[in-house]
């Protein structure tokens, strides 16, 4: 029987500062979450008319 890793991630929405996103980035990893992810939508389906992946700086 093989026995599997449990493994985390963590996703960090992209409707946040450029210097916010990355801090939350630079965290997870400070946490030592094994992966973190950003949504792969161009539009936020929940709310389509919300700044997403807008670098503000």
């Amino acid at each position: 029987m093989t026995t599997l890793e449990r493994r985390f991630q963590v996703e960090v929405l992209s409707d946040l500062a450029w210097d916010e996103f990355l801090r939350r980035f630079w965290h997870a990893e400070e946490l030592g979450f094994d992966l973190a992810t950003t949504a792969d939508q161009f539009v936020d389906w929940k709310n389509p008319y919300v700044p997403w992946f807008d670098v503000r700086r």
